[in-house]
């Protein structure tokens, strides 16, 4: 018996080296990918079982897929909500895959991620999962139903198109020194200012043509205090989204929450994350469950 439980110790510290040594090269991979899903019982529209990627298999193997998103700040592997959920949605495929830190200003549509296969460039974090579908054969949500797909559709676009938005203001107008020290922390002292007063300038003329830069700061928080509660309430004491089983909705969440949750940004009470523990334990099973790196 204490031989065994011996070699299991020599075989735990193995894999952890060959894992250390992968993240090092910059190379990641997600959990097991599993050769087939269950199938889906008749008349369930809410499967407890896991059924994360279909039984199709992938349309060709990429020799290596690169993933390029904003550099790491703020305790975050990536400070971006798109970025993260990028970095989430590779996890959860099982790919492995590079991170590397990219300039939006180089990118094709001038923002990040963006996913690199071979010769081809997906840019945006939504047609990069589309392009996992699609082209990899990995199908995040094949077990839902349509009201499930309506639900998660309108859910992404409150974290996405306004909530992101509350968290835009919050940090770049909110705690401009918070975000001059982690953005430009290495532009040395005489250009600093200039630099982010630059970039804060273009974030206020955004905000403004999206509408929410209209609003006052405590308009803005209650915005941003309804949608972090909407959330609460529909999980509930859920594992996921939508029960036992992840989809490509838990990639959005968990990406938008864990930019309020570990950044120290002091969102007001009533629209911070840490405010409603199962928030909290949501993101912290989701990156237990898909070995999030840099969190």
């Amino acid at each position: 018996m204490p031989q065994a439980c011996g070699k299991e110790k020599v075989v735990r510290a193995v894999t952890r080296c060959k894992k250390m040594r992968a993240e090092n090269q910059g190379i990641i991979q997600g959990p097991a990918r599993p050769k087939s899903a269950p199938k889906i019982p008749a008349g369930n529209p809410w499967p407890t079982k896991l059924m994360l990627w279909d039984a199709r298999e992938p349309t060709r193997t990429p020799k290596m897929l690169t993933l390029i998103v904003f550099p790491p700040a703020m305790g975050l592997k990536s400070p971006s909500p798109f970025s993260m959920k990028a970095i989430a949605l590779m996890q959860m495929s099982g790919l492995k895959y590079k991170i590397k830190a990219g300039d939006p200003r180089k990118a094709p549509k001038k923002k990040l991620p963006i996913l690199i296969d071979g010769d081809k460039t997906i840019p945006d974090s939504t047609h990069i999962q589309a392009y996992l579908e699609k082209e990899l054969g990995v199908d995040f949500d094949s077990w839902m139903n349509p009201e499930q797909m309506a639900i998660a559709q309108s859910f992404r676009c409150l974290c996405e198109d306004h909530l992101y938005w509350v968290g835009v203001y919050v940090r770049w107008i909110e705690n401009a020194d918070y975000a001059k020290a982690e953005f430009f922390g290495k532009v040395p002292p005489l250009m600093r200012n200039f630099v982010f007063n630059m970039v804060q300038k273009q974030v206020r003329t955004a905000l403004y043509g999206q509408g929410m830069g209209r609003h006052t700061s405590k308009e803005i928080h209650a915005f941003g205090a309804t949608d972090i509660k909407a959330i609460a309430d529909f999980l509930g004491e859920k594992p996921f989204f939508f029960g036992d089983t992840p989809g490509s909705i838990d990639a959005v969440i968990f990406a938008t929450l864990i930019n309020n949750l570990v950044p120290k940004t002091p969102f007001p009470p009533e629209g911070s994350v840490r405010s409603y523990p199962n928030l909290v334990a949501y993101c912290e099973r989701f990156n237990e469950r898909f070995d999030m790196p840099g969190v």
